[in-house]
């Protein structure tokens, strides 16, 4: 590399092996090329991670807190590091999309920690929505199986509203987005703890509606990918109320067990 041709106002980013190759007087942020390969996505993480840097100053993450307003069209989500507003948006409801979101911020994080150590990562859950909610937790917990997350479940009531970000530019945000940031700064009871006291909410069939029933049906065609898979309607609603995750119930499709997982 031709230092010579580096623009004085450039972001350079770049793998830990060319550091040395490139002007002392630059700002260079450099990757583990061996811990994280020079793929598309981890280029978009790492910018990612740049920019929270240089928005919030923040250069060592000890905890992640993410607020999530689940709905049935529309799902808010919230990113704090270190108690630091970072981010706040709102997506169609999709476990994919909840997925990114998740992803990329709980990585931002964790590459933002010194020395391999592992932030403490909360995920605040709004109980508005038994039904969305419940998809939002087998979500969870799947990530708990790479990430550990605690999961806690928020009530919700009045999140919409300015009460905790009175006179906040966060006001200016969507719906959703404002009840995920105040989800997020709320405090939560533990999903174990509301598990073993028998306090969980139940979601009952008989409140789940044909429409949730078909969007789930509609994202399991887009999570399958090139297999096109659409799973049937009582595997759809055994997703829904959270007996089993949506890649669950892909797979148990593919198998031929439609819907006879388990009793309803």
């Amino acid at each position: 590399m031709d230092r010579r041709k580096c623009p004085r106002d450039a972001i350079i980013i770049t793998t830990s092996s060319e550091v040395s190759l490139l002007p002392s007087e630059l700002l260079i942020l450099s990757y583990d090329e061996g811990r994280y390969p020079l793929t598309e996505q981890n280029v978009q993480a790492f910018y990612h991670m740049f920019r929270i840097l240089m928005d919030t100053g923040i250069d060592e993450c000890s905890q992640i807190d993410v607020g999530i307003d689940p709905g049935s069209k529309y799902t808010g989500l919230a990113l704090f590091l270190n108690g630091t507003f970072v981010e706040a948006t709102i997506i169609p409801t999709s476990g994919v999309r909840i997925n990114e979101f998740l992803g990329t911020g709980i990585a931002t994080g964790v590459r933002n920690c010194k020395d391999g150590s592992m932030p403490a990562i909360r995920v605040k859950v709004g109980n508005g929505s038994p039904v969305e909610m419940h998809k939002v937790v087998g979500l969870l917990l799947i990530m708990q199986k790479d990430y550990p997350i605690e999961v806690l479940i928020v009530n919700e009531s009045h999140s919409n509203s300015d009460l905790i970000i009175k006179e906040s530019s966060f006001i200016k945000v969507g719906d959703h987005a404002r009840a995920a940031i105040n989800i997020a700064l709320r405090e939560g009871v533990s999903l174990d703890q509301l598990t073993k006291a028998g306090e969980y909410p139940v979601v009952e069939k008989k409140g789940i509606k044909k429409k949730q029933v078909k969007n789930v049906q509609a994202e399991s065609r887009v999570v399958s990918g090139d297999e096109g898979i659409t799973i049937d309607q009582r595997l759809a609603t055994k997703v829904l109320l959270g007996k089993m995750s949506l890649q669950e119930a892909i797979a148990l499709y593919k198998q031929g067990g439609r819907g006879r997982l388990t009793s309803p």
